[in-house]
């Protein structure tokens, strides 16, 4: 009732305090996908691996996975966020046939969010080749995986690909995105630069320069930035 009323936090919690047992029976009791996608919301909130695992199965059960892409993509993203990296991938190969940007943007979240970038990059690269186009927050994510591998080359190509194909740096997420892989990657005149740029500065694309400066050990241009 939670789940279908919108109240994904209450439905969390809920969710939380139930015994395994009463989880599976639960599931039984559901049969439409939109309350299965936010149940395993909740259970990506939560990181709570063992009871999406009973809803993953039970989705099985019923049939829904195959007909529904909302589903899958809540599925490859309650995987990635608990660290589940293998089952994400496996969710994700069996929902092909309705790729979108989605899941794509799930599994490439959660390998960075893991710490593997170049893996990240694997199926950054994969998605193009099925021609799927990238938006800000596919473009967000893999520049955090070139600011965590330190890839200057890689964040300049994905800047550009950005400029080309006329997405606007208005997105807050993906201006911040920029600046941090810059500061990362030690390219700290150039994080400066692009942080002038963009049309609102905020606390977090400020904090990222004032890393950068400090990890290069320029405390006075970490200071000025203050």
């Amino acid at each position: 009732m939670y789940a279908k009323c919108g109240v994904l936090t209450k439905a969390a919690k809920v969710l939380n305090e139930l015994p395994v047992r009463d989880v599976v029976s639960w599931s039984a009791l559901i049969s439409d996908a939109a309350t299965f996608t936010s149940i395993l919301k909740a259970c990506a909130n939560l990181r709570r691996a063992d009871l999406g695992r009973l809803v993953h199965i039970e989705i099985l059960r019923q049939g829904l996975l195959e007909s529904n892409a909302l589903l899958g993509t809540a599925l490859v993203d309650m995987y990635a966020k608990c660290g589940m990296l293998a089952k994400a991938q496996d969710a994700h190969e069996v929902i092909q046939f309705s790729s979108n940007n989605a899941s794509w943007n799930a599994l490439i979240s959660g390998f960075v969010q893991q710490g593997f970038g170049k893996q990240a990059f694997f199926f950054f690269e994969e998605m193009l080749q099925k021609g799927l186009i990238p938006n800000e927050i596919t473009f967000s994510a893999i520049l955090k995986a070139c600011g965590s591998i330190g890839d200057h080359v890689k964040g300049q190509q994905i800047h550009n690909m950005i400029v080309h194909r006329g997405i606007s740096l208005n997105h807050v997420v993906l201006g911040t995105a920029l600046v941090d892989m810059y500061a990362k990657c030690g390219a700290l005149k150039r994080a400066q630069r692009l942080l002038d740029e963009l049309p609102a500065g905020n606390v977090v694309s400020w904090s990222a320069l004032i890393a950068g400066f400090a990890q290069e050990g320029l405390w006075e241009d970490a200071v000025k930035c203050l």
